[in-house]
Formats: structure tokens, C-alpha cells, sequence
């Protein structure tokens, strides 16, 4: 009948969506394209730029060399440099990642976005969301603290500081930056294998999903 039809097609679907995310979904494979570059720090010393890059559909993990522990998401980019003298640890980041930072109180650990966007910590776990084709920048703060600089706001150059279970969020178009009270596992959910949404748009849902399985969505309704 129509109702079992139905109920068939319903599960044939699901089946079939369980299947291929099965087959797409590998939680932390390292899976990254590396790019060295030398160049001279002035005093004659080579330095090495490194910039770690991944697939679409991927996710990886991987250590950097003061200790620190990274998660990058689908489709991100990292960039450093290996220079064990530096007064300050300063990587460069587009898409996502997580970070359990390896305290170090001389040498402070700086996450760059573009040109105007940075967080600054000593020892923490955080994560940060800034794709290119989001107008939206996060900071999810899990422990410890950080401070969020943003040169690009007007009238307004007083670095943020964020306590535990709190979200940083600016908007780029309009220059807005608001602070809010959060559950956490929604934001770093994706490197522990999972996708969970909460009173999300469709928009934002589609978005996420197209980025960890490198799919593509036509929703024509």
C-alpha cells in the first residue's frame, strides 16, 4: 500500500545516506598537504614557513613543535614558522581548528585571521571558526583564558577576554562582536567525530555537512 511505500522509500533512503556518510566519514584521519618555504630572518638564518592544508571531507590532527596540539577541520589551512627563538608563537589560520596550547608563560601563542583578527593565550584549549565564506568569526573558549584582539572595530581596540563555555562572534560585514554563554560540545563536536546542531538555520545545517563530506546540496523547496 501507499503507507508502506512510503515507509520503504523513507528507509531505503536512510540506509542508503548512512552508507555513503559511513564510507566519506573518517574521524581524525591525517590526511594534509605540507608547503615549506624558506626565507631569511634578517640575521642570516634560514627559517622554515610551514603551511599544513586540508581535503575537503577530512579532518586531521597533528602536533606543532612547541607541543601544541591541532585539530583542523574540512577544508582549512595552517601556516607557521619553525623558529625556536621567537618571542612569540604566531600561526596563521583559515577554516577551523581546535587547539590545546602547550603552556609556555615566556612565550605567548597567537592565532591570526587575516589581517585583524587575532587571539592571544598562554596554555588553553580553544576553537576557532573563520572559513573565508562565512561573514561570521567564533572563538569558543573550553578552559583557561584567551584574548581576542580585532583592530578592524572602530572606536573600540581593547582586547576581549573570554572565560570558560563562553563563544566570541563577530560579524565582518557589519563590524558587530558580541560575547554569549554557550554549551561547547556543539563547537568543538566536529573533532571528536560528530556534527551536533541546536536551534540551527537549514542554511548553516547544509553548510557544515557540504564541508565535512564535500557534498553539494540542491534544495529546490
Amino acid at each position: 500500500n501507499t503507507s508502506s511505500a512510503k515507509s520503504n522509500l523513507g528507509f531505503s533512503l536512510l540506509s542508503g545516506f548512512r552508507k555513503v556518510a559511513a564510507a566519506l566519514f573518517i574521524p581524525l584521519v591525517i590526511s594534509v598537504g605540507y608547503l615549506y618555504l624558506k626565507n631569511d630572518n634578517g640575521n642570516g638564518n634560514k627559517l622554515s614557513n610551514v603551511e599544513i592544508n586540508t581535503n575537503p571531507g577530512i579532518v586531521s590532527t597533528f602536533d606543532l613543535p612547541d607541543g601544541s596540539k591541532v585539530w583542523l577541520n574540512a577544508n582549512s589551512s595552517l601556516r607557521y614558522t619553525l623558529d625556536g627563538n621567537s618571542e612569540k608563537r604566531i600561526v596563521e589560520l583559515t577554516g577551523e581548528g581546535y587547539f590545546e596550547v602547550a603552556k609556555d608563560l615566556q612565550r605567548p601563542f597567537i592565532v591570526k585571521v587575516g589581517t585583524d583578527y587575532q587571539v592571544e593565550v598562554l596554555g588553553t584549549s580553544f576553537n576557532v571558526s573563520a572559513y573565508a565564506d562565512d561573514d561570521l568569526i567564533e572563538t569558543t573558549l573550553i578552559e583557561g583564558s584567551v584574548k581576542v584582539n580585532m583592530t578592524m572595530m572602530e572606536d573600540n581596540h581593547t582586547p576581549f577576554i573570554l572565560k570558560p563555555d563562553q563563544k566570541a562572534g563577530y560579524h565582518k560585514k557589519d563590524k558587530t562582536f558580541n560575547i554569549t554563554d554557550i554549551r561547547t560540545d556543539t563547537s568543538i563536536d566536529w573533532k571528536n567525530g560528530e556534527l551536533i546542531f541546536r536551534q540551527e538555520s537549514m542554511d548553516k545545517v547544509l553548510k557544515k555537512l557540504s564541508r565535512r563530506y564535500n557534498v553539494q546540496f540542491d534544495v529546490q523547496d
